[in-house]
């Protein structure tokens, strides 16, 4: 319990202070227990995304225990065979654990698929919540395959195990059994490998609604994005229209007014001719007039 309670103040820390606040602490240590001590030494730096974790066990608890409280009624849901339910509830966890990644801000694209896995494997395995739980992850989690969720070497302390735990293991190996004991303990482990599965299911089912969310969102987006286009090319062609009728008018307008620019040019000449004409006229006229005085 000791090693607990000071795994649980160190895993605490900034990231970066980590290694310090350890060495320093097992110092510490050294002077009062120094089994202690050397243990505390020993704990290992978690990686960026489980630190990340064990900052939202600490930080945003109320998100985590809402979100696994989800996957508690998911688990009940997929027991009970409820469709319309386990839907609704695939929604709302999809939501909050996308509301969970939002609060572990700061993080890579890299070190955020790590902390959304860690959350899926929680939701998924009671053993793992618990690590998430108890915020002390050495390194991230992964989803449940057809087993639990293998937590060896990813939380810093034996969560499950009491200290005796060693002592009472070595006498239960050394009892035997009723044969009515063994097959209850037959039964409780198919029992346990059916919910594992059942589990799997679930997850794989989770998954697979997950993805037709995104992928309706998408052909909703790409519908948009389709009708838009097609408004406006309709809006491009009417212009285009506009514009060729436009330019059909024009070229009319400038035909006539071509033609009328060649017949003024002819009514031009003809004036000038009829100039010309008439002043030879006029000077013929002097010139006899000029005469007969």
């Amino acid at each position: 319990m000791a090693l607990e309670e000071e795994a649980a103040g160190l895993y605490g820390v900034p990231l970066e202070e980590f290694t310090a606040r350890r060495n320093a602490r097992a110092k510490e240590l050294k002077v009062e227990d120094r089994e202690l001590a050397d243990a505390v030494g020993r704990l290992p730096k978690p990686a960026v995304a489980a630190s990340a974790v064990n900052r939202l066990a600490r930080e945003r608890r109320d998100l985590l225990d809402a979100l696994l409280e989800l996957a508690g009624e998911l688990r009940a849901a997929q027991s009970s065979g409820d469709g319309a339910r386990l839907r609704a509830l695939t929604g709302e966890a999809h939501a909050a654990v996308r509301q969970v990644l939002a609060a572990a801000g700061g993080l890579g694209d890299a070190q955020l698929d790590q902390v959304e896995q860690t959350l899926r494997a929680a939701m998924a395995d009671e053993g793992a919540a618990a690590a998430v739980r108890a915020g002390v992850l050495v390194k991230p989690l992964a989803p449940a395959g057809f087993g639990s969720v293998d937590l060896t070497g990813a939380v810093a302390v034996d969560l499950a195990a009491p200290e005796t735990a060693p002592v009472t293991r070595k006498r239960h190996l050394s009892v035997v059994r009723p044969a009515g004991d063994a097959r209850r303990e037959r039964a409780a482990v198919e029992e346990k490998r059916r919910a594992k599965q059942a589990n799997e299911v679930r997850l794989a089912a989770e998954r697979a609604l997950d993805a037709l969310e995104a992928a309706r969102a998408e052909l909703a987006s790409t519908v948009e994005a389709v009708r838009h286009a097609e408004q406006e090319r309709d809006a491009a062609v009417a212009r285009v229209d506009h514009l060729r009728s436009d330019l059909h008018q024009a070229e009319e307008r400038a035909a006539s007014a071509d033609a009328a620019v060649r017949a003024a040019g002819r009514a031009l000449d003809r004036a000038e001719r009829n100039e010309r004409a008439a002043m030879s006229a006029a000077e013929a006229a002097r010139k006899d007039l000029e005469a007969l005085s």
